[in-house]
């Protein structure tokens, strides 16, 4: 038994010994198999990582020549650039090769003299005329940092009439020194009405009952137009239309007016319906008793204020009140080439420039406008080439001079329009 049990252990051992071998022989395999699969797969990767930085530097490669062509193509930048540095008319004039010239026709800068109607239209647009908005703009301006801003003004309220809105009360838009620029007409983009808001409005000194057409204009017709503060959020006219930052862009300059939205909507069956009241944008507002302003809920550096009125296209039907009319015998001799004072009869005002000294935008030189009381700043005009209104000044000369051009040529109501010019004067100047 022990011999058996003696004679049997070694061959156990021997098998267990060869066992013990071939599983050393597997694990090694399997050593030398993850040894060698990461080197694989590293060479694949190292092969596929090559092919990116290739298609990357291409990428990178096409984008270079795709902005040597746009700066080439940009000639423009080089011309602001040497005359930014004073050279000479001569080195002025080897640079304005390909660039837009002052007169040029085809749009914007197109005008008909109307002697019959005693205004001046669109060539393009007969039905769009020159003119300004009756008040000036309600827009959004610094609340705090009112220095700022040379071509706006903070508009302070009341305290009263704060303290009433709070409450629920109604104030009157009157009051509170605000007006509508078209009463008795309501403007109409995609599925919202609005009517255009002013602000500056003077309230009469002495009685209500006064015709002195300078303290009490006429500026929101027969109706007395009436604001609420609803849900401590929204200020509302007449129930209807609430006070909207346009495009519900928190920008200073930015204008605000009432909308609402149109009754007549027909909503596709994929649209969401939009309510005038809706939180959560350009219709929220905050009343700041203690400094009396009004600012935009969550921009409170922000608050309304008045802009400035420029000139404008307007509809000769649907606001002729705000299309300036010129004396007939004077726009006889300006068609006759004779310089004109560019004075409203109806209003008694003019256009001036709001700087003196010229902008810049792109390849373009640029002054704005605004409306002014003050006739001795008035811009003075000349008909050029039965076409272009042209600046006039003693002492400078015609080719300088900048001509009136309606906004990047955009023939819609409301589009302002500026003086304008060119690096040279026509066509016939370019090289």
């Amino acid at each position: 038994m022990n011999a058996e049990i003696y004679t049997a252990l070694p061959i156990d051992v021997e098998q267990d010994q060869d066992q013990e071998k071939e599983q050393d022989q597997e694990k090694e395999q399997d050593h030398i198999n993850v040894i060698v699969q990461p080197s694989v797969n590293k060479e694949k990767r190292s092969e596929s990582g090559s092919h990116l930085r290739v298609r990357v530097i291409l990428h990178l490669l096409k984008l270079t020549v795709l902005s040597m062509v746009v700066l080439f193509s940009l000639p423009h930048r080089h011309t602001f650039r040497q005359y930014s540095e004073g050279k000479s008319a001569e080195s002025k004039s080897d640079v304005v090769s390909g660039v837009s010239p002052t007169l040029l026709p085809g749009g914007g800068r197109d005008w008909i003299i109307d002697t019959n109607h005693q205004i001046i239209t669109s060539k393009h647009n007969p039905n769009l005329a020159l003119g300004s908005l009756r008040h000036d703009p309600l827009i959004l301006t610094n609340r705090y940092e009112t220095g700022l801003d040379k071509d706006s003004a903070l508009v302070k309220f009341a305290k009263p009439d704060l303290e009433a809105l709070r409450k629920g009360e109604r104030v009157s838009m009157r009051s509170m020194l605000l007006a509508l620029q078209f009463p008795h007409h309501v403007d109409t983009f995609s599925h919202w009405e609005y009517m255009l808001t002013g602000s500056g409005v003077q309230v009469p000194a002495v009685s209500k009952d006064t015709d002195d057409a300078n303290s009490r204009p006429d500026d929101n017709g027969d109706q007395e137009w009436n604001l609420e503060y609803i849900d401590e959020n929204f200020l509302v006219l007449d129930g209807e239309y609430a006070l909207d930052v346009s495009f519900w862009k928190m920008e200073r300059g930015n204008t605000v007016n009432f909308v609402k939205v149109s009754e007549n909507t027909q909503w596709r069956w994929w649209e969401k319906k939009q309510k005038t009241l809706t939180y959560g944008g350009g219709r929220d507002w905050v009343l700041n008793e203690e400094d009396g302003t009004i600012s935009p809920k969550g921009y409170p550096y922000l608050a309304l204020g008045r802009g400035t009125r420029s000139l404008a296209l307007m509809d000769i039907h649907n606001n002729m009140d705000s299309v300036w009319e010129f004396d007939q015998d004077q726009l006889e001799q300006l068609k006759g080439g004779d310089v004109m004072k560019l004075v409203d009869k109806k209003s008694n005002v003019g256009a001036m420039k709001m700087e003196q000294k010229e902008q810049y935008f792109e390849e373009w030189r640029y002054i704005t406008n605004k409306v002014n009381s003050v006739r001795e700043h008035t811009v003075q005009v000349k008909y050029i080439d039965d076409n272009y209104l042209a600046i006039y000044e003693e002492g400078v000369d015609e080719e300088k001079a900048l001509v009136f051009d309606v906004s990047f040529w955009q023939m819609t109501p409301y589009t302002s329009v500026n003086f304008v010019g060119g690096w040279t004067y026509n066509n016939s100047k370019r090289k």
